[in-house]
């Protein structure tokens, strides 16, 4: 089992919109980047819980772990999308 530290993972002195190299990304970088996160997240999970499915040998905490953080991540996402989305429709909305 690899463990990281949480400083590898989550880097608060990293500024937003920008990468470790220093190149400035815009707002649809950053989120074609966290549905690709989500999404190889939720691909580990569905893959080792097909392995538990067909017997094969699987750490039980491994496939827990994996699902907790695929649910974890798509609900992040979500309300991401739903807060982006209700941000749109108030733009909309204003008057000129």
């Amino acid at each position: 089992m690899n463990i990281k530290s949480i400083s590898t993972t989550l880097n608060p002195l990293q500024k937003t919109g920008e990468t470790a190299a220093g190149k400035d990304t815009g707002f649809a970088d950053l989120l074609k980047n966290a549905i690709q996160t989500v999404n190889g997240r939720m691909n580990e999970a569905d893959a080792l819980t097909q392995k538990s499915a067909v017997g094969e040998p699987v750490d039980i905490h491994e496939l827990m772990i994996s699902s907790t953080k695929a649910e974890l991540s798509f609900r992040t996402l979500l309300q991401v999308r739903n807060k982006a989305l209700t941000a749109y429709e108030e733009i909309m909305r204003m008057q000129l």
